[in-house]
């Protein structure tokens, strides 16, 4: 559930941050905080285990409970989605500013309300399969294949979602 509640907190820091700085400078912000995040995990193996402990104890017992070489393939598999999270919210930031997008936040609060009930419906479909399928598999590569068909699944759901709220 911690992710759950950390996910929450990211997106209402990243709304509220939006509202004040601007779309273009928090993608920056989280470009920047995602990159650090990534250097300082692959530095230290301790950065890591702390902060998965923190984010998600129910995972991290099960990862641990695996073989270690499931262990440090699923370290590095964060560790690379970091750094393209890092990659993608740069690019974003370059975008915006390039298409100049105005300070202020694009949605209206219900929008907001809407998209941040989505979100939690969702992200608590990922939280209960993701933990299914880490239980579930042997193999770091196995985890991995599923994990991106769930995200193929989850982004399909999100974007008829959202047609769905737009159209109507």
């Amino acid at each position: 559930m911690r992710t759950i509640i950390s996910m929450s907190f990211l997106t209402i820091l990243y709304l509220g941050l939006s509202y004040l700085l601007g779309v273009t400078k928090v993608m920056f912000i989280l470009a920047a905080t995602f990159f650090i995040m990534a250097t300082l995990f692959s530095y230290n193996k301790q950065y890591y285990d702390k902060y998965f402990m923190l984010i998600n104890p129910k995972q991290h017992k099960i990862i641990y409970e695996k073989h270690e070489r499931f262990r440090k393939k699923h370290r590095l598999t964060s560790i690379i989605s970091f750094y393209i999270l890092s990659i993608i919210m740069f690019i974003n930031g370059i975008i915006g500013i390039e298409s100049n997008l105005p300070n202020e936040y694009l949605l209206t609060i219900r929008d907001f309300i809407i998209v941040a009930g989505i979100m939690l419906i969702i992200g608590i479909i990922v939280y209960l399969t993701d933990n299914y399928i880490l239980k579930k598999s042997k193999y770091n590569r196995e985890y991995i294949i599923w994990s991106i068909l769930l995200s193929l699944v989850i982004v399909g759901i999100v974007f008829v979602a959202i047609e769905w709220v737009i159209f109507i």
